[in-house]
């Protein structure tokens, strides 16, 4: 509200107010999952950014599904992060597609729900791994380091073994 009182320099006039209510605008969240192809075995992560224009504090409740079927209602937390353990998913269930909804909620308004999918992979994918030598240009007195990087989408440990050839 405002409130302004008019004055000459002598007198003050009669003070004049007013006042608007201020409309609570409903949070946003986003979602994303992990790995690009799950496993029947694996782990889903599901994360999540949230946001408030009213800066209130924002609840997210996540939703789990296979299909149709809704498989994990967690209570509503703060956490941008949530999991599904897929060794508990039929093991039929490759081919099936794993939503998550993700519905952030300021303790007033629901926001619009963020949704994220994955298919379930029938099949494990082999990892992919690339190796940088350093330095670029040795001599026979150089010390060579090998730094690899490494991927799996199927979201699994991948593990490197390393063989040094001369030739």
């Amino acid at each position: 509200s405002v409130e302004i009182t008019p004055n000459d320099g002598t007198v003050d006039g009669t003070a004049a107010t007013d006042s608007e209510v201020l409309a609570n605008t409903a949070p946003t969240a986003t979602a994303s999952l992990s790995p690009e192809q799950p496993l029947v075995n694996s782990v889903l992560t599901a994360t999540a950014t949230s946001f408030d224009v009213d800066n209130d504090s924002v609840v997210l409740t996540y939703v789990w599904k296979v299909g149709p079927t809704t498989v994990k209602t967690p209570s509503g937390t703060s956490s941008l992060t949530d999991t599904l353990d897929m060794s508990l998913i039929p093991e039929d269930a490759a081919g099936e597609t794993v939503t998550v909804e993700i519905t952030p909620n300021d303790g007033a308004l629901n926001g619009t729900v963020a949704t994220a999918s994955r298919v379930i992979a029938s099949s494990n994918s082999a990892p992919t791994a690339t190796v940088n030598l350093t330095p670029a240009s040795p001599t026979v007195t150089s010390v060579l380091t090998a730094t690899a990087t490494t991927s799996d989408v199927n979201g699994n440990p991948v593990t490197l073994t390393y063989v040094w050839k001369v030739g």
